[in-house]
Formats: structure tokens, sequence, C-alpha cells
């Protein structure tokens, strides 16, 4: 079921809200594998397209990438700033050839809270900005969390969290 983020991270169950992006994955309203951000470590960040919509094509017709991987990924811990660049020069995307991100996360990492895509064309001239919060709403995915949850709810199972847990849940569901 989808998710809706809002809920989660208060009360009983979880009780200690992310203190960075790394280990986390974002999601916008197509969720896990729509051109969602995985931040797996420093060195390890990406756009995964694993279940992007057929539509969405490569200039030349071919399928997108299932990963695509951020160029020079920066972390700034002091103001929850992601910077890095995704190189379509090879075969542009919608008529753009690079991408240039500044992501900035919310306190408490639920979402992203600002920062904008500088898209530029294959001259290297600003073609267009997106900024999230407006044009771009990403928020964290949860959804291991859920699957947890909801087995725990409905296998019975006498945990001591199990009524706790199926009030939290029904929260989530949309």
């Amino acid at each position: 079921s989808a998710l809706d983020n809002d809920s989660i991270g208060t009360g009983d169950v979880v009780e200690t809200a992310p203190t960075t992006i790394f280990g986390s994955v974002y999601v916008q309203g197509g969720g896990l594998g729509v051109a969602s951000y995985h931040f797996q470590d420093p060195d390890d960040c990406y756009i995964s397209y694993e279940n992007a919509p057929l539509s969405w094509r490569l200039d030349n017709g071919e399928s997108l990438p299932a990963v695509k991987p951020f160029d020079s990924p920066s972390w700034d811990a002091a103001t929850r700033t992601f910077t890095g660049v995704i190189d379509w020069s090879s075969n542009n995307f919608g008529g753009d050839a690079r991408w240039e991100y500044t992501i900035v996360f919310s306190e408490d990492f639920r979402e992203i809270s600002g920062g904008e895509v500088r898209a530029f064309d294959a001259a290297g001239e600003l073609d267009h900005t997106s900024r999230f919060g407006q044009d771009l709403r990403y928020k964290l995915y949860v959804g291991e969390m859920a699957q947890l949850l909801n087995h725990l709810r409905d296998s019975g199972a006498d945990t001591g969290v199990r009524r706790r847990v199926h009030r939290r849940v029904g929260r989530w569901r949309r």
C-alpha cells in the first residue's frame, strides 16, 4: 500500500529520526524506482529508474538506465545539503545534457525541503530550473518499516507492541 510519511517517526513505532541521508531513499509520487533518490554512502548515490514509465525515454529512443549515478556527490552535514551532477551528455534526456542538484533535507530528514535541479542543454546553456518543495516533492521512503509493522499486526504475535503497531500502521494507509 502507498504510505503517508507524514505520520511516521513519533510515538512508539519509530523512536529516533534519521540523522543523515546515508542508508536512505527518497521517493516522489510514483514511488520506488520512479526517479527515486538513493543515498547508500557518500560515494554511492544515484537515481533509480527501475520502475519508470515506459514512456520515459532517452532522446535516441533508448530506455532509461535502471540506475543513474550522481557524479561529484558531496554532503554537507551542517546544512543538510547534498550536491551532485547527473550527466546525460552521452545520450540526452528530454533535451537535457546535465542536471546540477542542490538538495536540502528537512531537520528530521523526512523530506527534501529545499534546493533545486538546474537543467542544462547540450550547448551548456541553462534550460530550466526545478525547485524542491514546489515543482519536485520527495519524502523519505519507509516501505520496509511499514511491511514489518503490517507483518507484526497481521501475525497476531503478542509482542507487547501489537496494539500500538495496529493503531499506527492504520494511519499510514492512504
